[in-house]
């Protein structure tokens, strides 16, 4: 499950969305830092312990484009469109690997 914001991922964990597959949309950006320590579900996690796993790992949100003057679109747009190609990167990767 890939979200946009924290109050996303606060909705999809509480509808049951499985932690170990949820992730913000910009932890694919590659504008952002990688995490060092590892972004995987603990056993024992609670939801509460799962959005602030994933927040520390995943800082970025994508904001509103109403809130960013003439350029939020296109802002926004970058954002998205730069996580999207690297997350079809990543799935492609993955893919390559099963075959």
């Amino acid at each position: 499950v890939v979200v946009m914001d924290h109050q996303n991922l606060d909705h999809v964990l509480a509808e049951g969305a499985p932690p170990s597959r949820t992730t913000l949309l910009r932890a694919f950006d590659p504008d952002l830092a990688e995490p060092r320590e590892s972004p995987h579900e603990s056993p024992r996690e609670s939801p509460r312990q799962t959005h602030d796993r994933l927040a520390r790992h995943q800082r970025g949100e994508v904001p509103g484009p109403y809130y960013g003057g003439d350029d939020g679109f296109n802002t926004v747009y970058t954002m998205v469109h730069r996580s999207c190609e690297r997350m079809l990167e990543q799935l492609a990767n993955r893919t390559r690997a099963y075959e």
